[in-house]
């Protein structure tokens, strides 16, 4: 099978390109930029994502893969360095010689055997492995770099949750105090003839679903306390911050293709490509010749045939064609098979995450537009709440009045709240699309 021509301009590519920006972020000529959530210049979000980044066992299973895919580099480079073992032999039976003429003789029983192999790679097949290693190194640093982010990002999560949650509660309770009273109220105006009855039950109705709510949000903080205990740890003394007291960070550059190359997944999908392509070449390459320099030097001893002893030493190339081992089409259709197979998924990721991002970009721009409506919102029923208190105080509205409006900006404010909450979660989900 032909290498396709697809992968052959776009993926190996993409794929060089994707490696080099990642070993030149490696190489340290310059320095590490400061981590993503660092953005929000909030101590304790950073102290949150960093306790959990050193704790969570995740981490610990990405970290085994890399020590395993390097030491799986140091296995494929082994095989271009010369080899050397030493053999003891014990022999029972008899043998020919020059010496013996037509008579056998007996083997002596023992022979001592130190030998050395060097395989010349004259046509690629080992530099093939190691590049195809090398690959998934890289593969598997990218996989780590991935479970950093979206741990990272999950425990950011969490983290505006509790801080919405900080405030809801309370104001969940307080709503349910005001409409409490609205709801007596209107069950005394109803009793004195001036309010329809269905208008004191639609109150009471209205205080019992501010209950519920309270209530739900109990339930949810309690659940996200338990999602923070399970991804930071139990033991992180820093509350967060309330919500308005946080620094929505500016959006980041965000060029979709271009950003794309870096994302942790789409890094390691190119890298399995490029593994899986030198893979295949190293397999093509197993048809051809395997050159070899050889040295063995042997020793034969004890009560044998002759009095004395023998021995031998030599030195010399060895050359070896594979002309007949079934297995070798198979392996090499297996390969190109895998190759293909890695090279399509590898550019519908980069499709994936190009259209992830633009949408994280969409939803950023929406959150931030919703956020300044919500507070715009907010502000105009604070500010009719107050306008209402200072007629009642002139005896121009009632209590009821005075309640219904409270409620209403009680009720804008945990609007605003939600809406900052999802801003912040909005911009989180951005910098996880573009790969942190």
């Amino acid at each position: 099978m032909k290498h396709p021509l697809p992968f052959a301009s776009f993926a190996r590519r993409l794929a060089v390109a994707a490696l080099a920006v990642a070993a030149a972020g490696s190489a340290g000529a310059e320095p590490s930029p400061a981590p993503w959530w660092r953005a929000w210049r909030d101590e304790a979000l950073s102290a949150w994502i960093e306790a959990g980044l050193a704790r969570h066992p995740s981490l610990d299973a990405a970290a085994g893969a890399v020590r395993r895919a390097r030491a799986a580099r140091s296995v494929a480079a082994a095989a271009g360095r010369p080899a050397s073992a030493a053999e003891l032999t014990a022999r029972f039976g008899r043998r020919q010689t020059a010496m013996s003429g037509t008579d056998d003789e007996t083997i002596p029983p023992v022979e001592l055997a130190a030998g050395m192999t060097w395989e010349a790679d004259l046509f690629g097949r080992i530099a093939a492995r190691v590049r195809s290693a090398d690959a998934r190194r890289e593969a598997a640093e990218a996989d780590r770099r991935g479970a950093e982010l979206v741990l990272a990002a999950e425990i950011a999560a969490v983290y505006f949750d509790l801080a919405r949650l900080g405030g809801a509660v309370p104001r969940a309770r307080r709503m349910e105090e005001v409409s409490r009273e609205l709801a007596g109220w209107s069950r005394r105006r109803a009793a004195a003839g001036l309010l329809a009855p269905y208008e004191a039950d639609d109150a009471a109705v209205e205080a019992d679903t501010m209950a519920r709510a309270a209530r739900d949000l109990d339930r949810q903080r309690a659940e996200a306390e338990a999602l923070r205990a399970a991804l930071v740890g139990g033991d992180i003394p820093d509350a967060p911050a309330a919500l308005a007291s946080m620094v929505l960070p500016d959006p980041p550059d965000a060029d979709g293709g271009r950003r794309a190359v870096l994302r942790p997944d789409v890094v390691r999908v190119f890298a399995y490509a490029a593994a899986a392509d030198s893979a295949a070449d190293a397999e093509r390459k197993e048809r051809l010749p395997t050159i070899s320099l050889l040295a063995r030097a042997a020793f034969e001893g004890g009560r044998g045939g002759s009095d004395r002893a023998e021995w031998s030493a030599w030195v010399g190339p060895r050359i070896s064609l594979p002309f007949g081992d079934p297995r070798l089409r198979p392996m090499r259709e297996m390969a190109e098979a895998e190759r293909d197979a890695v090279s399509a998924e590898a550019r519908a990721v980069l499709l994936d995450a190009v259209r992830e991002i633009e949408g994280a970009l969409a939803w950023r721009r929406q959150a931030a537009a919703d956020l300044t409506l919500a507070d715009r919102q907010a502000t105009t029923l604070r500010r009719t709440a107050d306008s209402i208190r200072r007629r009642a105080e002139a005896g121009l509205a009632t209590s009821g009045e005075t309640l219904a409006a409270d409620l209403r900006c009680l009720a804008a404010e945990d609007d605003a709240e939600a809406a900052r909450r999802a801003t912040h979660a909005a911009h989180v989900l951005l910098l996880r699309a573009l790969g942190g």
